[in-house]
Protein backbone atom coordinates (compact mmCIF):
# COMPACT_ATOMS: atom_id res chain seq x y z
CA UNK A 1 0.00 0.00 0.00
CA UNK A 2 1.38 3.39 -0.71
CA UNK A 3 0.95 6.47 1.01
CA UNK A 4 -3.12 7.35 2.67
CA UNK A 5 -4.00 3.49 1.62
CA UNK A 6 -0.79 2.10 4.35
CA UNK A 7 -2.25 4.44 6.94
CA UNK A 8 -6.09 2.97 6.50
CA UNK A 9 -4.78 -0.24 6.19
CA UNK A 10 -2.67 0.16 9.46
CA UNK A 11 -5.90 1.06 11.33
CA UNK A 12 -7.46 -1.82 10.02
CA UNK A 13 -4.61 -4.08 10.83
CA UNK A 14 -4.68 -2.47 14.54
CA UNK A 15 -8.38 -3.80 15.02
CA UNK A 16 -7.06 -6.61 14.10
CA UNK A 17 -4.17 -7.60 16.29
CA UNK A 18 -6.15 -5.62 19.55
CA UNK A 19 -6.92 -8.79 21.45
CA UNK A 20 -10.49 -7.79 22.33
CA UNK A 21 -12.88 -5.29 20.15
CA UNK A 22 -13.69 -2.95 22.78
CA UNK A 23 -9.36 -2.80 23.26
CA UNK A 24 -9.05 -1.97 19.41
CA UNK A 25 -12.11 0.39 19.79
CA UNK A 26 -10.29 2.40 22.74
CA UNK A 27 -7.26 2.26 20.64
CA UNK A 28 -8.73 4.22 18.00
CA UNK A 29 -10.17 6.78 20.25
CA UNK A 30 -7.31 7.28 22.18
CA UNK A 31 -4.29 7.33 19.72
CA UNK A 32 -1.35 9.34 20.40
CA UNK A 33 0.64 7.37 18.03
CA UNK A 34 -0.62 9.31 14.42
CA UNK A 35 0.20 12.42 15.50
CA UNK A 36 3.06 13.72 17.85
CA UNK A 37 2.06 15.08 21.21
CA UNK A 38 -1.53 14.68 20.84
CA UNK A 39 -3.76 12.30 21.52
CA UNK A 40 -7.11 12.10 18.85
CA UNK A 41 -10.01 9.91 18.11
CA UNK A 42 -9.32 8.67 14.62
CA UNK A 43 -12.57 7.61 14.23
CA UNK A 44 -13.82 11.29 14.16
CA UNK A 45 -10.87 12.81 12.76
CA UNK A 46 -10.00 10.29 10.08
CA UNK A 47 -13.16 8.63 9.35
CA UNK A 48 -11.70 5.24 9.49
CA UNK A 49 -15.65 3.80 10.00
CA UNK A 50 -14.64 1.61 6.70
CA UNK A 51 -12.14 -0.07 8.03
CA UNK A 52 -13.42 -1.02 11.47
CA UNK A 53 -16.54 -2.40 9.54
CA UNK A 54 -14.15 -5.07 7.95
CA UNK A 55 -11.96 -5.49 11.06
CA UNK A 56 -15.23 -6.97 12.97
CA UNK A 57 -16.94 -8.38 9.71
CA UNK A 58 -13.17 -10.82 9.28
CA UNK A 59 -13.47 -11.33 13.33
CA UNK A 60 -17.05 -12.46 12.74
CA UNK A 61 -16.83 -14.59 10.02
CA UNK A 62 -15.73 -17.51 10.04
CA UNK A 63 -12.74 -17.14 7.13
CA UNK A 64 -9.83 -16.45 8.87
CA UNK A 65 -8.68 -20.25 7.87
CA UNK A 66 -8.67 -19.61 4.04
CA UNK A 67 -8.07 -15.61 3.90
CA UNK A 68 -5.46 -13.66 5.14
CA UNK A 69 -6.76 -10.11 6.62
CA UNK A 70 -4.84 -8.40 3.91
CA UNK A 71 -6.31 -10.22 0.93
CA UNK A 72 -10.01 -9.76 2.78
CA UNK A 73 -9.26 -5.98 2.73
CA UNK A 74 -8.06 -5.69 -0.87
CA UNK A 75 -10.89 -8.19 -2.59
CA UNK A 76 -13.55 -5.81 -0.38
CA UNK A 77 -12.49 -2.50 -1.76
CA UNK A 78 -12.51 -4.15 -5.23
CA UNK A 79 -15.69 -5.42 -4.76
CA UNK A 80 -16.85 -2.31 -3.57
CA UNK A 81 -15.19 -0.49 -6.81
CA UNK A 82 -17.33 -3.17 -8.71
CA UNK A 83 -20.52 -2.42 -7.72
CA UNK A 84 -19.64 1.62 -8.16
CA UNK A 85 -18.52 0.90 -11.61
CA UNK A 86 -21.50 -2.14 -12.19
CA UNK A 87 -24.07 0.89 -11.03
CA UNK A 88 -22.25 4.03 -13.27
CA UNK A 89 -22.88 1.59 -15.99
CA UNK A 90 -26.45 0.84 -15.00
CA UNK A 91 -27.36 4.70 -14.55
CA UNK A 92 -25.67 5.73 -17.59
CA UNK A 93 -27.50 3.51 -19.59
CA UNK A 94 -31.06 4.26 -18.03
CA UNK A 95 -30.74 7.99 -18.38
CA UNK A 96 -29.15 7.61 -22.52
CA UNK A 97 -31.50 4.37 -22.95
CA UNK A 98 -28.29 2.80 -25.02
CA UNK A 99 -26.16 0.76 -23.61
CA UNK A 100 -23.16 2.11 -25.37
CA UNK A 101 -23.52 4.84 -23.22
CA UNK A 102 -23.29 2.80 -20.03
CA UNK A 103 -20.75 1.34 -21.55
CA UNK A 104 -18.30 4.47 -22.60
CA UNK A 105 -19.36 5.27 -19.17
CA UNK A 106 -17.52 2.64 -17.12
CA UNK A 107 -14.96 2.85 -19.62
CA UNK A 108 -14.33 6.69 -19.14
CA UNK A 109 -14.40 5.84 -15.48
CA UNK A 110 -11.70 2.81 -15.19
CA UNK A 111 -9.29 5.16 -18.00
CA UNK A 112 -9.49 7.94 -15.57
CA UNK A 113 -9.33 6.47 -12.17
CA UNK A 114 -5.60 6.61 -11.64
Amino acid sequence: FRTECGLYYSYYKQMLQAPTLLQGFHGLIYDNKTESMRTINLLQRMNIYQEVFLSVLYRVLPIQKYLEPVYFYIYTLFGLQAVYVTALYITSWLLSGTWLSGLLAALWYVTNRG
